[in-house]
Order: structure tokens, then sequence, then C-alpha cells
């Protein structure tokens, strides 16, 4: 018995040695190419904070970022593997925009992963081809005209979000905005691109709100899997691990098979993301609604025979979801919650909505919002302080030579732009914890670089960011055109960013104290 204690012991230890000696056998891969990095400890690398969540993401990286003053890039380790930071925005942009068929993979997880097809398979995650056959088809759901065709959608449910406040207001109630406006955008998400009436706003526990909680799961293991699925795809796919939870998984496949089936079956069309998903998996022409002849390369991209499973369906319902109603409903929430903390800043985007919505009657149109100006600096003012992806990624797709360098970067080089440190560099923006709308005016836009951050440059730059200006947009013409929001004792006096969460959350409720404008 002792013995084969004795060869399980020494077997265990032989498995840990082996651990240590694979994890660490890339900690000299920088100091080899004489470019300057953070020294890594075993087994976390640089990211033990993320990893461990004893921080967000951003901050993590933020910390990263400030203890390498005066360089333009800079080595770290993500656990085992060696990952190079960027900080030099015209070598950012480059990367981004001019370099980008370099760069033409964001680095998440691999698209051979089998079991969890929801996170390989949308077009978030895909790469090369892929990404660039998927991208084109789904193009047409957010050209300005079906914009326009969606925004009825979305009025109906600004309408309920109007009703609620109005009961709210007449009763002096405190509203907790975070939770408020996450089932908007959950309604609004689900309508214009879905076609399902989820009545969020009114039932607090519907099914698309228990759903929405899933959708970003908060633990270290979660996180521990992410990083698996970043840097050792096979194993993650060996072992069978899934990022989302079953019931996302099963939502989204029953969106995807019980839609279909309606809609063929009684011929019912509503001009939303779910209508273009059955005509790609029918091979139609994506187009036929569409005048404009700029989408030619894209038409000849897609293919004729070329159409989806129900399983690539699901894995575009997931990703259109995932990324509208939490990063919709943070912005909305925390630019209210800037705006109510600065009353000036709060008067003029006021005042900006009244004199927009004069010209309409007092209607808040698509045409109203895109004259809001002033809103729209709030909205990226907004972002610069708490932006939707904390952490830009790209991973080296072929060969790539540093302008100015001497440095190479490796094909599969994991390459990352740290956008939450950068937003709040002093460098690029003075100030940087100040929240300031009028940085984002356009004179001094035009006196920084041109880089956009906030919603991603070059040709994987968020493709809904036209959705997702006029969701927040219309979630706060409709709250500030009629309602007065004020801080009470319960608004947190700071933001804690959630350490569980890759997008940034905050932890504290956003309690606020609504009531019926006095002019109005």
């Amino acid at each position: 018995m002792a013995y084969i204690l004795e060869i399980f012991i020494g077997v265990l230890f032989l498995l840990l040695y082996l651990c240590y000696k694979y994890m660490t056998s890339e900690y000299l891969y920088w100091k080899k190419r004489n470019v300057p990095y953070i020294e890594p400890t075993f087994p976390y690398g640089n990211i033990k904070d993320q990893v461990t969540n004893k921080t967000d993401i951003g901050r993590c990286f933020q910390s990263l970022y400030e203890q390498m003053p005066g360089e333009k890039y800079f080595g770290i380790f993500e656990l085992g593997q060696p990952s190079l930071i960027l900080k030099d925005l015209t070598l950012i942009k480059a990367v981004m925009v001019s370099d980008f068929y370099s760069f033409s993979d964001r680095g998440h997880i691999h698209e051979d992963v089998k079991k969890d097809y929801i996170a390989a398979l949308h077009l978030f995650n895909l790469k090369n081809e892929a990404w660039k056959r998927m991208r084109a088809k789904i193009v047409p759901t957010f050209t300005s005209g079906r914009m326009k065709l969606m925004y009825r959608l979305m009025h109906k449910c600004s309408q309920q979000l109007d009703n609620y406040l109005e009961v709210t207001a007449n009763t002096n109630k405190v509203v907790d905005f975070k939770d408020l406006l996450s089932r908007f955008t959950s309604d609004a998400i689900s309508s214009c691109l879905f076609g399902l009436e989820t009545n969020a706003v009114v039932e607090k526990e519907s099914e698309v709100r228990k759903i929405s909680r899933l959708v970003f799961p908060t633990s270290t293991w979660t996180m521990i899997k992410l990083m698996i699925s970043i840097n050792h795809p096979h194993l993650y796919d060996l072992f069978g691990f899934e990022i989302n939870h079953e019931k996302v998984k099963n939502f989204c496949m029953q969106v995807a098979k019980d839609t279909y089936d309606y809609r063929v079956k009684n011929n019912f069309y509503r001009d939303d993301f779910v209508d273009l998903l059955i005509k790609i998996k029918q091979n139609k022409n994506l187009y036929e609604d569409e005048k404009s002849t700029n989408n030619k390369e894209s038409r000849q991209s897609v293919g004729e025979d070329d159409g989806l499973t129900f399983e690539e369906m699901a894995a575009q319902i997931f990703v259109m979801f995932a990324a509208g109603f939490e990063t919709s409903s943070t912005t909305s929430s925390m630019a209210l919650y800037e705006m109510v903390q600065q009353p000036e800043i709060l008067s003029t985007a006021i005042q900006e909505i009244d004199q927009v919505l004069q010209k309409y009657d007092g209607n808040i149109t698509y045409q109203a919002l895109k004259e809001m100006v002033y809103l729209e600096q709030v909205i990226y003012e907004t972002l610069r302080l708490y932006p939707s992806l904390p952490l830009l990624t790209r991973k080296c797709t072929k060969p790539y030579k540093i302008p100015g360098s001497d440095l190479l970067i490796e094909k599969g080089t994991r390459v990352i732009i740290p956008s939450f440190a950068i937003n709040r560099d002093p460098q690029h923006y003075p100030d940087p914890l100040k929240f300031d709308p009028d940085r984002f005016s356009p004179a001094r836009s035009k006196e920084r670089n041109t880089l956009n951050l906030q919603f991603g440059d070059g040709p994987m730059a968020c493709i809904g960011i036209r959705f997702g200006k006029m969701q927040v947009k219309c979630a706060l013409a409709t709250i500030l055109s009629k309602y007065e929001v004020s801080a009470v004792p319960e608004t947190p006096s700071h933001i804690t960013l959630n350490p569980c969460q890759f997008l940034p959350t905050p932890m504290e409720s956003i309690f606020l104290k609504v009531s019926r404008r006095e002019d109005r």
C-alpha cells in the first residue's frame, strides 16, 4: 500500500513539474526579442488580479499600462502565453485600420471548438474569411434604412418606459436606473432584432430578463475558462468547456428554430434581424430592399449558396443580444449618473432635447435623435470613462514588422489595445476622471487623433454602432424630455466596476429620484 502511495505522489509531483515547465517555458520570450516587458509570476503571468477577480479587467491592464511609461509597446504574459500591449496611438491605428489584414482575428475562442458553438460561431469570435463572410451577411441589418424601420419598434418600447416613469413620478419613488434601463434595453433588443414582445419594463421577472442576467456569468471559474479558450483552445474543446449558461444556449436556439418555423410557415415578415438570418438560411437576396449601390462588394462576398445552420443562427442571436442589452443599459445608466453629478451638463442636455423636439411637435422621432448632437457627446464621454470593451484584442495572422523598429510580431501573437487605460491617460485626455462631454465637440474631436476606441475602428469596428447610439439616445431623451432626475441619499458617491464581469459594469445600483418636470 505504501509503495502505491509513493508512486501516486511521484506521479503527482511529475505532473505538477511538467505543468510548471509548460506554463513557464515562454517566460523569456520578450527578453530574447529585446522587448520591454513586465516580469511574470507563476502561474498567472501578469494577470493575477484579472483571473482571481481582485479587480476589474480595465483597471488590471491600466496598472500594467502605467508601469511602462514612455514605451510605445511592451510585453506581458497571460498565464503562460506572451502578449504584446500597444500604447502608441499611431501604431494602434495601423494594427486596427491600415494594416488590418495582418491582424484579422480578435484572438478569442477558436472556431474549431465543437461543443460551445454559441461562443465559437458568432461574429465577434469568428476569424479571417469566416468572419469576413459572416459580417458581409449581417451588414444589411444595420443600414440607415433598416434603422428607421426598427426605430418604430424601439419607440413603442420607449412608450412603455415613459408609462412606467409617469406612474413612478406620481408616487415620488426612487428608481434603480441600472435595473430599469437593463429591462428597457432587453425589451428593445428583443423587439427590434428578434420580434419578441417581452414586456420586461413592466414585468421585472420576465423570462428574457432572467436570461439576460445569465449572459455574462460572474465567477473566477468562468474567467479561467475564458483564458483557457483564448490560450489553449484545443484543451477547452477536449474537456468540453462552455462559457455560456445552458439556459442561454437553449434560449438562443429556441428563438432561432421557433421564429424560423413560424415565419416560414405563415409567410410572415417583420424587417428585423431574424428576418435577415432567415433570408440568409434560405439563400435569398439580402439586399432586395436596399437601393444603395454601396453594398456591391458585400453582395459578392456573401455567395449564392452560402446559407446558415441553426447553430450559426443561434450564435448570431446570442451575440446581438449580449452586445446590445448590457452595453447600452450600462451606458444609459452611467450617463444619467454622471449628468446628475454635474447639473450644468444635465441642464445643457435637457435644453438641447427641448429645442430639437420643438421642431417635431414634441415627438421623439428617428430624425430628432440624429439632431441631438450634445446628447451624442454625452454618450461618447460616458464610453470614454466606461468603455464597452476595456480591451480591444487582435491576433497576428501573418508576421508583421512594427514600423520604425526591429520587432517582428510573430504569427499567432496576441496583441492588446488597453482602451480603458488609454481613455484615462492624461496625455490623451487632460483631467481624465472629469466627466466632460465637450471633449467630443466637433472642434475638439478634430484636434485629437481620429482613432475611435469607443466603438472600435477599422473593418472590425462595432457593426451595431447606429443601433447602439439610437437605443441610448432614445432612452435618455424619453427620460429627460418629461422627467427630472436627481440624486438621493441612496445614490452611490462613487462607482466600483464589477471585477467578475468582462464588460465594465457598476456593482452599485444607480438610485435616482424621478419627478415630473415642472414645465411639462
